[in-house]
């Protein structure tokens, strides 16, 4: 681990969060939460198109001469209120240099304007076009972080519930499985994650599940039955409130007989993976991914 570069991000994060506002508010979220997202440079050995699925836009990350016939569907995080393709690019590029195929990052309906169930009929719609597009079950992974690997869940959740083909493989990076906000590393690291603060997740999950309980298992897969799900990988840092959310949810999964696989990362904060450009953590995170999910889906050859 280089020290020096993640005493240097935590300070910077703690430079950013001190005296901002203490009432959590949507608008703040969407203009503050991403700052950098409008300046990062996708890498030149990257090649980029867009397309839309059930009217949502998508955007297509590859390495020249990757395979076009696998796929990571990635949903940002943000709370479910923000976030968007831009916002998460350090990510979704990294993923992409590592990756033998296509990362495909969508704009999925965020909340309050469209609570649940908008998002999770997005990302359901993104899978199913990917299938009608003729790509095999087997050679497609969901992915996403924070929020986003909420959503993964509930995806893989919704497809199995409604007896579709599964992806090969779910990736889970700093995942929020509780909006309840249960686990004690909610308090345990309020001091030590300046990423995300409890008070955010409590507003942003209300606006997210609308009339739903918080422990209800289509927002908060971690009260839901898991059994029959694809291999998973999770990633979380032992600095995040969120810790006991991957530490809880990898139990439940494995007693479900799922192939979980979970990595504790440490001292690292919320999504560390965002700061691909300054953390070498950030970089070597995502690569260990990316051949994770190399491995495990079906090789074009194979095919």
């Amino acid at each position: 681990m280089s020290h020096s570069e993640l005493l240097i991000l935590k300070q910077r994060l703690l430079a950013a969060v001190a005296g901002g506002p203490a009432a959590f508010s949507v608008e703040r979220a969407r203009q503050y939460w991403y700052p950098d997202a409008d300046s990062f440079v996708i890498p030149q050995e990257l090649v980029v198109d867009h397309d839309s699925a059930g009217g949502r836009e998508r955007e297509w990350i590859r390495r020249r001469g990757a395979s076009d016939t696998r796929v990571i569907l990635y949903f940002h995080g943000g709370g479910f209120v923000c976030g968007s393709i831009a916002s998460h690019r350090p990510i979704t590029c990294e993923l992409a240099r590592s990756f033998d195929g296509a990362v495909v990052s969508l704009d999925y309906r965020l909340a309050p304007e469209h609570p649940y169930p908008a998002a999770v009929d997005d990302t359901v719609a993104a899978y199913e076009s990917l299938l009608a597009r003729g790509l095999s079950s087997d050679a497609i992974a969901l992915a996403g972080d924070s929020a986003g690997g909420g959503l993964v869940l509930a995806t893989l959740l919704a497809l199995r519930d409604r007896n579709r083909p599964l992806p090969a493989a779910g990736l889970c990076l700093s995942p929020w499985f509780d909006l309840a906000r249960t686990g004690a590393s909610i308090f345990d690291n309020a001091s030590r994650d300046y990423m995300v603060a409890a008070s955010a997740l409590e507003a942003s999950g209300t606006l997210y599940r609308g009339n739903l309980a918080p422990t209800d298992p289509r927002v908060s897969p971690l009260y839901a039955d898991l059994s029959g799900l694809p291999p998973l990988l999770i990633q979380v840092g032992s600095g995040e409130i969120l810790l006991d959310d991957s530490i809880r949810f990898a139990r439940a999964a494995a007693l479900a007989d799922v192939k979980v696989t979970l990595e504790i990362w440490p001292q690292l904060q919320h999504v560390w993976h965002l700061f691909a450009t300054e953390l070498g953590e950030a970089r070597d995170a995502s690569a260990r991914a990316a051949r994770w999910l190399d491995e495990l889906l079906r090789s074009e050859k194979a095919g």
